[in-house]
């Protein structure tokens, strides 16, 4: 399949880790044609390219916005690449996202808690 140009656009700024182009471009994704979960000529999606990149903040926008087959990749990507931050914090998305909206309350007000106790 061939990528449009806002594709390209796309996955060449999670490559880079440019957070304010990969914003933009999920931003309008309504305007433009852009499939979010697009690969490139390799079969890597942005968040692959993102953890290559090894930009957190990239990583952490895009692991909002695109399905689950490419978040399960990209993990086996980072954990290969010894990238341990970029899988942790993966992780903790997994988990954060199969929890009940109840749980997910808990968790935050928990952090909340500790990180104001560390004070």
């Amino acid at each position: 399949m061939q990528l449009t140009d806002e594709e390209r656009v796309y996955l060449n700024a999670a490559a880079l880790g440019d957070v304010p182009i990969i914003r933009q471009s999920l931003e309008e994704t309504n305007e433009i044609s852009l499939n979010v979960n697009c690969l490139d000529y390799m079969g890597r999606s942005a968040l692959h390219l993102a953890v290559d990149s090894e930009s957190m903040e990239a990583v952490e926008l895009l692991l909002d916005r695109i399905n689950f087959e490419c978040i399960e990749e990209s993990l086996l990507h980072a954990i290969s690449k010894g990238a341990t931050k970029i899988v942790k914090v993966r992780c903790r998305f997994l988990l954060y996202a199969h929890m009940t909206p109840t749980r997910q309350n808990c968790l935050v007000a928990s952090r909340r808690v500790a990180s104001s106790g560390a004070n």
